[in-house]
């Protein structure tokens, strides 16, 4: 797990949490990107420089800081709070494990 927040740096992030140096760092290789903080920082990011970082495709975006049209354009699956799916989708499925993961690691 890479992390990086703007504001905030973790004292001691843990045996499985590297922190980033920048968000474009976050990205590098990322299976799965989750924006957990709508900063200024993260909206003002193209999603093609996303997507030329990461290894994945998809991105759970709870406030909708990246452009979800921009995203869905290069390919890449943008999920975010309140958007309406088709029962057994990506985000149905995804989701809850990707959450339920993120709790372990940050204990």
């Amino acid at each position: 797990v890479r992390t990086y927040d703007p504001q905030v740096a973790l004292e001691s992030p843990g045996a499985n949490v590297t922190q980033a140096r920048s968000a474009l760092d976050a990205c590098r290789g990322a299976d799965v990107l989750i924006v957990m903080t709508p900063w200024r920082e993260f909206s003002e990011i193209d999603a093609a420089q996303i997507r030329e970082q990461m290894a994945g495709r998809v991105i759970i975006d709870p406030f909708g800081a990246l452009d979800r049209q921009r995203c869905r354009a290069l390919g890449l699956t943008h999920l975010r709070l309140g958007s309406p799916a088709a029962a057994g989708s990506l985000r149905d499925r995804a989701l809850p494990a990707v959450l339920r993961a993120a709790a372990r690691i940050f204990r």
